[in-house]
């Protein structure tokens, strides 16, 4: 085996003459990565909330865009009524004759073009 330099820590020397990790060490890397699955796991656990909110949130905004649509739509349909109510030919010539005095022209009134 070699040896650790005369001026190395005494973990490194007592590993190099072991032929191993020293305990000490070794109870240090295990805390370590104890320390980091749980940190991992908190994370996990954090990110699955937070997702989860998140897809709560935008179901909610999701719901309430489908009830402007909806109302949107109905507002929709009932302006077209109005507008074919509004322009329907009756309408508007009995609208011509009573503000504006028009009336539809006689046949000797018409001109046909070439």
């Amino acid at each position: 085996m070699t040896r650790a330099a005369p001026g190395a820590p005494s973990w490194r020397r007592a590993w190099k003459k072991e032929g191993g990790v020293p305990s000490s060490v070794a109870g240090r890397v295990r805390s370590w990565k104890l320390g980091l699955l749980i940190a991992g796991g908190v994370g996990a656990v954090f990110m699955h909330v937070w997702i989860r909110l998140t897809v709560l949130r935008v179901g909610y905004a999701l719901s309430d865009a489908r009830q402007v649509v909806r109302k949107l739509e109905n507002e929709h349909g009932t302006l077209e009524t109005q507008w074919a109510a509004l322009t329907s030919p009756a309408r508007l010539e009995a609208l011509a004759g009573a503000r504006l005095g028009l009336r539809r022209p006689l046949p000797q009134q018409v001109v046909t073009l070439p």
